[in-house]
């Protein structure tokens, strides 16, 4: 993972999800389709209990694998935004709105969350889930026919993201994502090869991977 494209990450997490979908059409059955689908949400901003501006509604988008017949959501697919693991906002209620239709409707849900920082253990329910083999990014896989059951796949900054298997139907075998391969296409068509590595990284890096990452940096002449 490249920690340096979490600034720009609406645009990549949009990349993120074309090539996803593109993906998946390829190897889902004939019955099964992948759309993008989106919910909006105003974060409102307050001064002293009082609205300062009228807010700009804020889009997010996600994917469906739907029955191609009567549309119902075999699996859904999120890129987890920094602004979903801020407790409290709107976006964070807005996520959580739609995971818990999502559950209700007996319906997948893969979270896949390329950002650090946030209450992502709050946001992800994986408050269970030890801390050694906690990491700067992780996914997630909630099954239908497992209600309450939270698959976790940590995620190591230093190393290539991993195929995650996505779960469609009890009949179907998983389809794969290879992640790293979609974090290419969208560093290429995103021309994010232009990047100037020699600033700090934002949000920081911890002391260890600062080094990491400077050592690798300088190792390749951007730094």
């Amino acid at each position: 993972m490249d920690p340096y494209l979490e600034r720009h990450w609406r645009d990549v997490q949009l990349a993120l999800i074309i090539a996803a979908r593109e993906s998946l059409d390829y190897s889902l059955p004939p019955d099964l389709v992948a759309r993008v689908d989106e919910r909006t949400y105003v974060e409102e901003d307050k001064l002293g209990g009082r609205i300062k501006f009228e807010p700009e509604p804020v889009t997010e988008r996600f994917i469906e694998v739907r029955k191609a017949d009567n549309g119902h959501v075999v699996t859904a697919i999120e890129f987890v935004s920094a602004a979903n693991k801020k407790r409290d906002s709107a976006a964070w209620d807005a996520y959580l709105r739609t995971r818990k239709l999502l559950v209700a409707a007996s319906s997948n849900v893969v979270e896949i969350d390329l950002t650090r920082g946030g209450d992502w253990i709050g946001l992800m329910d994986l408050h269970s889930a030890p801390a050694h083999v906690h990491q700067a990014y992780r996914a997630t896989v909630r099954l239908a026919d497992r209600a309450g059951r939270v698959e976790y796949y940590p995620i190591s900054l230093r190393q290539r993201l991993q195929m995650l298997a996505i779960p469609l139907r009890l009949s179907d075998k998983d389809v794969l994502l290879d992640l790293q391969e979609l974090l290419d296409r969208a560093y290429e068509s995103g021309r994010y090869g232009s990047t100037d590595y020699r600033v700090s990284c934002d949000p920081p890096l911890d002391a260890e991977d600062a080094e990491w990452a400077d050592q690798l940096l300088r190792g390749a002449g951007r730094r």
